[in-house]
């Protein structure tokens, strides 16, 4: 089943029930502006088939230098998508982490396999395969920057359901890798429309994270369709004053990161990775500060505390 989770002006981009979507967990700028989304799908293997997220022309195909990577090697080049919509054919949607398997002029449509997903030398040790989007005017679809706005499809007006100050943070681990660790949480996190995640709050008001926290020092709370929150505020998890406030888009605030530190019980980890998901899932990355010294295994019985400003320790 395909869901249509975000659009930009007339067009909209459709993924698989299974799947997740993440606005602002990202360093870069298209992602701290809500000019991209990236859709991860149900499977996290890299080379694995990458279907298409909207009906359309495949119009171009640009390859470009890709970034040295620290942590892995990645290709030389990337190749840089631009798909005609038939939404709107006056714009372009700019697919980027794909090894295309179809040609320019090919006609695609949603759930088409367009190709297989590579590890870009822009992503960081613990990113997951994904392909990177945004819209852009037909006149201006290749430099960085000039993307259009991207909103999430959610006409939910009422709060995250299953929300409470208190979350339980306890699960075990399902997945520990070389680079990151996978949290299946005891209690079930919040759902907000066709999306779950963990829930954080602004005052009374409460919303879903997109963010990764504290690493990326940033991050977007997605809100009810009926929500606005007024300036200057606070983000809580659990209480703890972990973010403040920088920006008000449409249903989505963006913060910045204060003093935070979060543990795996007594173990400090560089943060978590918090991204939507399509349906329903207790599952939470968890990126530890050096894996090599991560002194759990699977099924490990963990709990997450975070301390925020406001913590006494």
């Amino acid at each position: 089943m395909y869901l249509k989770v975000a659009r930009s002006g007339n067009v909209s981009l459709s993924v698989p029930e299974g799947s997740m979507i993440s606005f602002h967990n990202s360093p870069y700028y298209s992602h701290k502006n809500r000019f991209a989304v990236d859709l991860y799908p149900p499977n996290s293997e890299f080379e694995a088939y990458a279907l298409s997220p909207i009906d359309g022309i495949l119009r171009s195909i640009r390859r470009f230098k890709s970034p040295r990577s620290k942590w892995f090697s990645p290709p030389p080049f990337e190749p840089l998508m631009l798909i005609e919509s038939n939404d709107d054919p006056e714009l372009f949607v700019k697919i980027l982490h794909l090894n295309p398997s179809v040609q320019e002029n090919d006609r695609v449509y949603i759930g088409d396999c367009i190709g297989t997903f590579l590890r870009s030398g822009y992503f960081h040790r613990w990113t997951d395969p994904h392909m990177h989007i945004e819209v852009r005017q037909r006149t201006d679809p290749i430099r960085a920057r000039g993307g259009l706005p991207i909103d999430l499809i959610n006409d939910s007006k009422s709060l995250p359901s299953s929300l409470c100050q208190d979350q339980e943070m306890s699960g075990k681990l399902s997945l520990v890798t070389d680079e990151y660790v996978l949290l299946e949480m005891d209690s079930s996190v919040s759902k907000f429309g066709n999306f779950s995640g963990l829930s954080a709050s602004i005052g009374t008001v409460q919303g879903i994270l997109d963010c990764g926290i504290p690493h990326y020092n940033l991050g977007g709370l997605h809100l009810p369709s009926i929500i606005k929150v007024g300036l200057p505020a606070i983000l809580k998890i659990n209480g703890k004053t972990i973010g403040q406030v920088s920006k008000n888009l449409e249903n989505t605030i963006l913060f910045k990161s204060l003093k935070t530190r979060i543990k795996i019980d007594d173990i400090p980890i560089l943060g978590l990775s918090l991204r939507l998901h399509v349906g329903i899932s207790r599952t939470i990355k968890v990126i530890p500060t050096d894996p090599s010294t991560f002194p759990f295994v699977e099924n490990d019985q963990v709990t997450i505390s975070i301390r925020g400003v406001d913590s006494e320790n």
